[in-house]
């Protein structure tokens, strides 16, 4: 199972339960996979990212590496 499938089985079983927590701001497993949707979607449709391509990601410490990966 790769890292979207589980999210996805996550958010599907556990929806309302914190998956991140980062300062006072808490995000729940269905808002994660919600903005990691849209992140795929934007990786793909605005820099043609493909499946199997290679991509780095340069990011301080903070909430929006767990939708980007």
């Amino acid at each position: 199972m790769n890292m979207a499938a589980l999210l996805a089985d996550v958010a599907r079983r556990i929806p309302d339960n914190i998956a991140v927590l980062d300062g006072d701001r808490e995000i729940r497993f269905s808002e994660l996979f919600l903005s990691a949707k849209c992140m795929a979607g934007a990786m793909r449709n605005v820099y043609g990212v493909k499946p199997g391509d290679r991509v780095a990601i340069f990011l301080d410490n903070c909430s929006e590496f767990f939708e980007i990966i």
